[in-house]
This record gives structure tokens, sequence and C-alpha cells, in this order.
């Protein structure tokens, strides 16, 4: 599934443009990022990291903006005496005091550090400062694989996660991280597809939300371990934090000048997007089969056979059914003139429970060399096997 901003609104934008600085301050009071946390702290002690969360009221200044990017930095602490008696500098950025929302979807795109015990995360948590539920679209320990990130729902009823293969090496580049949360899930994409989707926890009900991001750096006994000395310095650095509403009541921002370090254009659409079609094998003969889904936490996947010859692959329906969405899935091969058969064999079905929706796949309609044929769609396909036949000119 991939991401859709038809129904949105941009309702919160730091582009990190240049002419257009940011300013920091320990309480936020004025600036554009709070520094500290809402305890007033400047570590968690209960993750074992071994960074001191530093700003221009220190002797060191983490954080620096230039090129349309704002960087966190990491670095060895000159005397870790004057920061609290850890041995390293880093930085925190907070909108408790500018920025907050009830649901919605939330973006970061950026670039995280590919080196051991580092550890850097884009976050939120309730502006009624509790400890619950807390909201992580990344946090990023860097345990050596580079093609997965963590993310995670934490709340007394629920705690969901883990590992997601994104596909690509996360550390190469800059990377769109972002969650969608109204009152029935909360999905996670990665580059604007959809990789994983949990139930909202009673507790996000009425709830206000405000970001955090930072890059820490672990000790002994942290999630990442302890960064060793070839590690540091290391930098998070942030394109753009974005973020979007559907409620009428959430007041439309402006869009802010787009200025991506690597020059993308980055500016958000808000046209439905369109499943891009899928295309295999080889011949004269063209066989089209229309398919979409009720995406659940993993789209809807499928396997093909012709005349009971295997199509070699997986393949996974994109299209939103409930959008009025259809995926073309396009076969080419030499049909002989008559009947033939096709199985589609629906993979990971997953039915609804009291506590998440189904995933569905449905067949839309069928056309050979650009003429309909066998049944018409929409059928909704439960797991197993589904035969289909269709007659070549």
């Amino acid at each position: 599934m991939f991401l859709d901003l038809s129904a949105y609104h941009l309702t919160y934008d730091q582009e990190f443009s240049p002419g257009a600085p940011v300013t920091v301050s320990p309480d936020g009071n004025a600036t554009t990022f709070k520094t500290q946390f809402d305890w007033g702290g400047r570590y968690n002690p209960s993750n074992h990291e071994a960074e001191f969360y530093s700003d221009p009221a220190f002797a060191v200044n983490p954080f620096s903006q230039q090129g349309g990017e704002f960087t966190i930095t990491a670095a060895p602490a000159a005397n870790p005496a004057d920061y609290g008696g850890q041995p390293y500098t880093s930085g925190l950025i907070t909108t408790q005091t500018t920025f907050s929302q009830h649901g919605g979807y939330f973006e970061v795109r950026a670039q995280v550090p590919g080196k051991q015990g580092l550890w850097a995360a884009f976050w939120m948590i309730p502006t009624t400062l509790s400890d619950f539920p807390e909201l992580d679209v990344l946090e990023d320990p860097n345990l050596g694989s580079k093609e997965q990130y963590f993310l995670h729902v934490t709340a007394p009823s629920q705690s969901g996660g883990g590992f997601v293969a994104s596909k690509t090496d996360i550390y190469k580049g800059y990377h769109q991280y972002g969650v969608e949360w109204n009152d029935q899930t909360v999905t996670f994409y990665f580059d604007h597809t959809a990789i994983a989707e949990y139930p909202t926890p009673p507790e996000f009900a009425s709830l206000n939300m405000y970001l955090l991001l930072n890059l820490a750096v672990g000790g002994p006994g942290s999630w990442p371990g302890a960064a060793p000395a070839t590690s540091i310095p290391a930098d998070y650095k942030i394109d753009y934090i974005r973020v979007f509403s559907k409620a009428a009541t959430d007041l439309v921002v402006a869009q802010q000048a787009v200025s991506s370090p690597d020059a993308v254009d980055t500016t958000p659409s808000y046209a439905v997007p369109v499943a891009p079609d899928v295309v295999t094998g080889t011949g004269p003969g063209a066989l089209v089969l229309s398919m979409s889904e009720d995406y659940y936490n993993h789209d809807a996947k499928f396997t093909v056979a012709i005349d009971g010859v295997a199509v070699p692959g997986v393949f996974a329906a994109v299209a939103q059914n409930a959008k009025g969405q259809s995926q073309k899935f396009v076969f080419y091969g030499t049909y002989a003139p008559g009947l033939h058969t096709v199985t589609v064999t629906y993979i990971n079905n997953m039915p609804a429970s009291a506590s998440y929706p189904s995933r569905k796949l449905y067949f839309d309609g069928m056309t050979i060399d650009g003429a309909p044929s066998g049944a018409p769609g929409p059928v909704a396909f439960r797991g197993g096997q589904h035969t289909l036949s269709f007659v070549a000119p």
C-alpha cells in the first residue's frame, strides 16, 4: 500500500531551508525546538546512554543547519564533568512547546548514521507528560543489518513492533520514515510504502502527542551496545519534518520552501497514488489480471499459474479496493486459441478479528489481448487457490 495524502492537509512543516534558520532553547519558549526532556533531563539513564543532550547554552552546540538540512552531531565531551559526567555530547529536539496533534500522518526524511553504538530516533509522546503511550516511528540501534529498522507502539494495553525489512541500505542517502495514526490502526511507512500495521491502542483515544528527534550514544548495557571510539563523531541528518491531518479543526499551514540537500524534489503530493502495472513474461499474447486489496499489516500476496505452469515470483497487490483502485498484472505469453485456466493462490489471507480488520485480495477482472474474458469482478478471494478461465482468440 502506498501513502495516500489525498484527504490530508499540512499542519506542521519544518524544511530547514537556507535563509530560514531554526532556533532552540532548553525550555522551548519562543523558539522552534526545545532541547531537553519534559522532566528537564538531558539523557535517559534507564537506557544506559552515554551522551548528554547539549545546546548552544553550553560550550558545545550539537546542532547545525546548512544546505537544506539540520544536523545533530554526536561528539566526545572535552570535559565530561561539564556534561553530567557523560563522555559524549549530542542533541535532542522536541516540539513540546510548539506543536502536538491527535492522529494524522507524521513523517521525517533523514539520513541515519551507520555506525556501531549510535541510536537515531523519531518518536512521539503525550502532551499529558505521562509515560504511555509512546509511538516510535524510527528507532535505529545499528545492530549490524543495513536493511532493517525498528518501530513500535508501546502502551499498557499493547506493546508491538519489530525489525521490518526495508529492502534497501538505510545508511545510504535519505529515506522517509512515517506513521499514519487513526482511531482504528497505526500504520508505519518507509519511503511512502506501508510496511507494518497495528490496531490502535485504546490509550490513544483523544490523546495529543508531540515530536522528538534525537541521536543517542550507547553506553555499556545499552541496546546498541557501547559505541567504540571509531563511531564518533557521527551525524543524524534531517531534511524535513512534516505532519498532516484529515481533521478540519487542525489548522492548515503554508508549505515552506522545499530545499532538499540531495536536490530531490520532495514536495508533497495530494493526488491519489496510482499503482504501477506489473509486467512479466514474453510472447505475443497479453493476459491482464486486475487486482486490488484491503490492506492490513502487509499487502495481499499471491502466486499465479497459467494452464498449470507456475509463473515465477510472488506478486503483491497495492491498489486499494475501498478507494476504487485496481492494479494491472500483465502476463505476456503464447496463448493458443481456445480455453485456458489461471490459478491464483492467495498466500497471506488474514480474516478479521475483534482487534484488527481483515486483509483481502480482490479479483477485479481479466482481459486477453485487450478484450474482456472470464468472470467479471470484483470478487473477494479467501486464502488458497482460485481458478479462473479465459478464451484466447
